[in-house]
């Protein structure tokens, strides 16, 4: 046996050598670094397209409190003169108790439709929900501009 160190190692690497492989082709590490890359901006793109999704939700609730201030005015109008006569305070605050009781008739059925949405939700990417939550912020914003007052109707 040789104990030679420069022959062993000659030996080793010309072993190690001869051992089938084979190489990754001419264009492996651009590639690589190019799925890398893609990866990375689609993350950007994710990102980006999440804040515009929340700032159109934002905007979206800015116009449900700019609707909600019509009807608020013309509600406001409606009872005020009604609250002023003598013995209409009592009056104004029976039949505000009684749209309250109409309207909390109906939160069952609203928050039951709504829990209904929300169950088709579940394991969706946060685009869907916000999706979501622009369609039921444009029904509030519809159910809430649809009634029109007496006088608007004749």
């Amino acid at each position: 046996m040789n104990m030679e160190t420069g022959k062993t190692d000659k030996a080793i690497a010309a072993a190690i050598a001869a051992l089938p492989y084979r190489s990754p082709s001419a264009g492996f590490r651009a590639g690589v670094m190019a799925a890398i890359a893609a990866q990375a901006a689609a993350r950007e793109r994710l990102g980006w397209a999440l804040k515009a999704a929340g700032a159109m939700t934002a905007g979206w609730a800015a116009l449900v409190g700019l609707a909600a201030s019509g009807p608020l005015a013309a509600f406001l109008a409606d009872y005020a003169p009604l609250a002023l006569e003598p013995g209409g305070l009592g009056q104004a605050l029976r039949l505000l108790g009684a749209r309250a009781a109409l309207a909390a008739g109906r939160l069952p059925e609203t928050f039951g439709f709504l829990g209904d949405l929300a169950g088709l939700l579940p394991g969706l990417p946060p685009v869907y929900e916000i999706g979501a939550a622009m369609l039921a912020t444009a029904a509030v914003i519809r159910a809430i501009g649809a009634p029109a007052r007496a006088e608007q109707k004749i």
